[in-house]
């Protein structure tokens, strides 16, 4: 028999396998939260009135903000269901932070991996700040726009799922959630 060849999966990791959003709200005020709902733009510092800017940028420049944030609703069961099925070979595909003064992101990213999911998912890590170099059947992002040094928008190699957000409601494709991502 002919074997079949797995798709390959590559999930985004900010705002769609961790709550990167909640790990940012932790550190504001509660009297200045917007709700996830509430969030128009994908980069969060432009959902805030200008004089809240650098507060964010900080905070999601802090050591350790990576390393402290949570799963998204059930992401790690359904990685974990998708890395044992046969039909995908999955990777968790991420842009780390490029500050010079945040060169943690990269390794805190790679600790999260162990600690939620396993070693096992550390050889299916991807950083790189370019996804279009990325290679992969399907991708799963939550990033409105996905341009890259190599392609423009719609020009990809790969299929594009949207991981809902209210803030990519206008983003062209197929959208899911965790909760759907299997159907």
């Amino acid at each position: 028999l002919m074997k079949m060849k797995k798709l390959v999966v590559a999930f985004d990791l900010d705002g769609v396998v961790v709550d990167w959003y909640g790990e940012v709200l932790r550190h504001l005020p509660k009297e200045i939260h917007i709700p996830p709902d509430g969030c128009k733009t994908f980069w969060v510092e432009d959902n805030y009135p200008p004089e809240w800017k650098i507060k964010i940028l900080d905070t999601i420049r802090r050591q350790g903000f990576y390393d402290a944030m949570m799963p998204l609703g059930n992401s790690i069961a359904v990685l974990n269901q998708i890395y044992d099925d046969e039909r995908f070979h999955p990777y968790l595909c991420s842009s780390p932070e490029t500050d010079t003064s945040h060169q943690g992101c990269w390794s805190e990213k790679a600790r999260w991996v162990s600690r939620y999911l396993g070693e096992r998912w550390l050889d299916r890590l991807m950083l790189i700040r370019d996804k279009s170099l990325a290679y992969a059947d399907i991708i799963v992002d939550d990033k409105p726009e996905m341009k890259g040094f190599f392609i423009s928008e719609g020009e990809e190699t790969w299929t594009r799922l949207v991981f809902a957000h209210p803030y990519n409601v206008d983003t062209p494709g197929p959208r899911v959630n965790w909760e759907n991502m299997l159907t």
